[in-house]
């Protein structure tokens, strides 16, 4: 009988114990930077012969994961994500709670045919709500913007102005942090610096409203990791482009600090540029042919500075500080000739003139500035938490700008052009997040946020420049005009976000009030003082949603949407009128509205390898007050650009992205956009419509022939385009470029040629009720050299 019972004791404990489940929870870091790893795989199997139960997951936005319940037992842990090796951990669950704490994966490293070499990742990443561009897959990029070339459903003007899917505008952060002059940052970061950069169209609440497209981020190179790293690396172009980049990042267990040290003259492109304009005034025909050859690029030189220190395991701070020592320069240098006929009615000739112009356009500035951000964590696996980061910028000196246009006649020579300057520029900004877990499964946070932009004074100036290179102002226009402008945005918002077996979902709400002036004096031509006065406020919600369905560790579907909103900049509010060229003037309008865009996104990715995968992805887009720049007639045959509210505009379309490891030693990705595009230009009396069918391709080829030497080829196709009144006609180039290793890494060669068959051409026919602006930008092609050197000893 006693042995009966003991039986019994064992069969009925077994069959508790084993009926006993529990949750398993923990957080996956990068190794290298210490940052959360989102959407990575978690696997958990049962260690048993007779039990092959099978668990799976994936972390979170924050590198958090839950899985439920788990019956008491051993088990085998795996957690994977492209570009890391994986990791597996035994796990033994014996309580109703396991905390596995923090999981670091590490960068991969690969064995190709017995040689050791560092895995690359994937060119172009397609992630649950964003695409990341990981630079190292572009050793031939030398600033920010050349990685953006990679996206097909991005559009980069010879301004190096960023649009996406039409009509949309982006907001540019660094390392988590807005910026000031996005476009201006993107064409000066050197490519060295960056570790990869991600396009977000409907970013959550955390991020700021403005950029209809959503945000570009670019995530600098960042480790804190034990050890010294050493970077240095220098180009030079047949351009005539000479820049270097130097770096020194130091680390302990406890705290580092870096220097980095960028600068040079780089030429963005070389350009055969032709303008056939034609324009009809009070019973008149001007017929402008223009031909010239421009330089666009800059000088610049910029000292980075920045520690970091953990005060406790769970109190971090990092400090950054930027210096530019010299005045950076923008600039165009142009060299040609105008012929310039006027017409009657009956098309006798009226009048003609013929001259050679050089132009030079040159801008100069200094920026100093600072950030400081503090991170607090309330428990080890670094889910609740509170951050706080503030950043600040000033001119080291005044902003100048000049144009000057020199016809050169037979018999003498005329001088014209433009003088603007700006005066001690604040920028100031900061954010505070507190973020705390409701659950296993859901978590919440709060914040605020206020972002300052003022600039006491700047000036606009027009006219003809004396022998002595003063200006001398028209005596027919406006003169002495001078703005000052002001606008900070204060924010509120909060996220909420959870899980459910296979689903997951994040809502968001942001709430922005906006507050601007922009004061606006000048002397008109009766030489009488004019004051215009322009303030308003502006409080707006701004939803956003994430919807993620986990088919299987291999796929997701997700589905998203985001209101977003464009402000128009200070020179767009400024009725301020600005010489341009000898065919064009700029007026700002002084009734432009901001844009606000609704974004929805549904798609579809299949992952097969950390390699291989596919990616589809279906958008529709609707701008109410799309803001874009418009012609008219400004007399003498000259045309007058100002910025309008043209109507509301609706974009729909599909992305392909697929990327795949055919070979060992051949890795491809190739993006295709497809969308059609409906412009309702409705303002100022005018009512039509304009709409096209549009597609983009970008095409990115790997060819590793040994462990030191790979090829790789970039393919770019742009379809035709329109806007309210422009058309723009298809063009296509390809670049290749060589890279070679030595001596263990330690030094890199990367031989790149940019539109190698001499194919980049942009065409634009530009039409109004009185003109016709033809223009063709033909680009010259152009090879690289960059070489680098790098030592580094962290661990």
């Amino acid at each position: 009988m006693k042995k009966i019972y003991i039986l019994l004791f064992l069969f009925v404990s077994t069959t508790v114990i084993y009926g006993q489940k529990s949750v398993l929870k923990g957080t996956i870091l990068a190794k290298q930077t210490n940052e959360t790893i989102p959407y990575a795989e978690i696997a958990l199997l049962k260690i048993s012969t007779a039990d092959t139960l099978n668990l799976g997951t994936i972390t979170d936005d924050n590198g958090f994961f839950v899985l439920e319940s788990v019956p008491y037992g051993t088990y085998q842990l795996t957690a994977n994500f492209m570009g890391f090796s994986s990791l597996q951990k035994e796990v033994v669950v014996n309580s109703k709670q396991t905390d596995l704490g923090i999981l670091y994966l590490e960068e991969r490293l690969e064995n190709l045919e017995e040689v050791v070499v560092t895995s690359s990742k994937a060119a172009i990443e397609y992630k649950v709500d964003r695409q990341v561009i990981n630079a190292s897959s572009f050793p031939q990029a030398s600033i920010a913007v050349d990685l953006l070339k990679n996206v097909p459903s991005i559009q980069i003007d010879i301004n190096g102005e960023v649009t996406y899917r039409g009509d949309g505008t982006f907001k540019v952060y660094i390392n988590g942090h807005p910026v000031p002059n996005g476009t201006q940052k993107l064409q000066q970061i050197p490519a060295d610096q960056i570790d990869k950069i991600e396009i977000i169209t409907n970013p959550s609440a955390e991020f700021s409203a403005e950029g209809t497209a959503g945000i570009i981020q670019i995530i600098l190179k960042k480790t804190r990791l034990e050890g010294y790293a050493i970077n240095v690396t220098g180009s030079t172009s047949t351009l005539g482009s000479y820049f270097g980049f130097a770096s020194i990042d130091k680390k302990t267990e406890k705290s580092g600090w870096y220097i980095n040290i960028n600068g040079g003259k780089r030429y963005w492109n070389k350009i055969d540029y032709t303008i056939d304009q034609q324009t009809q005034d009070n019973g008149l025909m001007y017929q402008t042919n223009l031909e010239e050859s421009q330089d666009n690029g800059f000088k610049r030189l910029v000292v980075e500075a920045g520690f970091n220190y953990d005060i406790t395991p769970n109190d971090y701070i990092d400090v950054a500080l930027n210096y530019e020592p010299i005045k950076n320069q923008n600039f165009n240098l142009s060299d040609g000739w105008v012929q310039s006929n006027t017409y009657d009615a009956a098309h006798n000739l009226v009048d003609e003139e013929y001259y050679d112009l050089v132009s030079r356009y040159k801008n100069k500035y200094g920026y100093y500035g600072a950030e400081v951000a503090y991170n607090h964590f309330f428990n080890e696996d670094k889910s609740h938490k509170l951050t706080f980061n503030t950043d600040f910028s000033n001119y080291v000196r005044p902003y100048e700008e000049q144009s000057v246009d020199s016809k050169i006649y037979a018999n003498e020579t005329v001088n014209l052009g433009s003088t603007n300057y700006e005066d001690n520029e604040v920028l100031l900004g900061g954010k505070l997040i507190y973020e705390v877990p409701f659950s296993e499964n859901s978590i919440f946070n709060i914040g605020a946020e206020v972002n300052l932009d003022d600039i006491p004074a700047i000036g606009t100036e027009n006219g003809t420049y004396d022998e002595n290179g003063a200006l001398v102002p028209f005596s027919d226009q406006r003169s002495e005009q001078v703005i000052d402008f002001s606008r900070v945005v204060y924010a509120g918002f909060s996220n909420f976000s959870s899980k459910f077996h296979k689903f997951e979902y994040k809502l968001g709400l942001r709430l922005e009030n906006e507050h601007t002036t922009s004061n606006y004096a000048y002397i008109d031509n009766t030489n009488t003082a004019q004051y215009i006065p322009a303030s308003y406020t502006r409080t707006k919600l701004f939803p956003n949603m994430h919807v993620l369905y986990n088919m299987n560790d291999k796929t997701q579907l997700t589905a998203s949407y985001s209101r977003r909103i464009r402000r128009p900049n200070y020179f767009s509010l400024v009725p301020v009128i600005q010489y341009n060229s000898v065919t064009s003037y700029y007026q700002g309008n002084a009734n432009i509205k901001p844009t606000y865009v609704n974004a929805y996104e549904l798609a579809y990715k299949r992952n097969w390898t950390d390699t291989d995968y596919l990616s589809v992805q279906l958008y529709h887009r609707m701008s109410e007050g799309l803001q874009s720049s418009y012609n008219y007639n400004f007399g003498d045959g000259i045309l007058i650009s100002t910025p309008e509210n043209v109507g509301n505009a609706y974009s729909t379309g599909v992305e392909f992205m697929g990327n795949i490891a055919p070979t060992k030693w051949w890795k491809t990705n190739l993006s295709i956009t497809l969308y059609n595009y409906k412009l309702k230009v409705a303002f100022n009396d005018l009512d039509y419509i304009q709409e096209f069918f549009n597609y983009t391709l970008s095409w990115n080829n790997t060819f590793t022939i040994n462990d030191t030497f790979s090829v790789q080829s970039n393919s770019y196709f742009y379809g035709d385009y329109k806007d309210a009144q422009s058309t723009s006609k298809a063009s296509w180039y390809t670049s290749i470029g060589i890279n070679k290793s030595f001596l263990d890494d330690t030094w890199s060669i990367n031989l790149s040629g940019d539109n190698i068959f001499n194919t980049r051409v942009f065409r634009t026919v530009t039409t109004g009720t009185d003109f016709t602006n033809y223009s063709k930008m033909d680009f010259s092609p152009y090879v690289t050299l960059k070489v680098s050197y790098t030592f580094d000893n962290q661990h």
